[in-house]
């Protein structure tokens, strides 16, 4: 199934605002093919969403695909809190290390 992809910054930045103001976010980064301009027909939107959460990561993630539930995109979301990206950098968890590295920050909390 082809997918329509043509999606701007300026259309994610909005996906990732949305997403901010409705839970408590630190900072959003996206990652992937469209961050690192080669997506393709089969491509999603990838953010890793920083965030304090008092429910569960699962819980918050169902909570954000159902806020977004009209968004005509795929995307995907990864959800960590601020110590677990230190953790991640003490541990050089590659995965975490790699979207810091080439991902780009779409939100951040003034």
């Amino acid at each position: 199934m082809k997918r329509n992809n043509h999606i701007t910054i300026k259309e994610i930045r909005s996906i990732a605002k949305r997403i901010a103001e409705k839970f408590d976010t630190e900072k959003i980064i996206q990652f992937g093919s469209y961050a690192y301009g080669k997506p393709t027909e089969h491509s999603d939107i990838d953010f890793l969403i920083i965030a304090k959460s008092k429910v569960h990561h699962a819980e918050l993630r169902y909570q954000i695909y159902s806020e977004l539930k009209d968004i005509p995109h795929p995307y995907d979301v990864v959800i960590r809190e601020p110590q677990q990206l230190e953790t991640a950098k003490q541990r050089r968890d590659w995965f975490l290390l790699n979207i810091i590295k080439r991902g780009r920050l779409v939100y951040a909390r003034c």
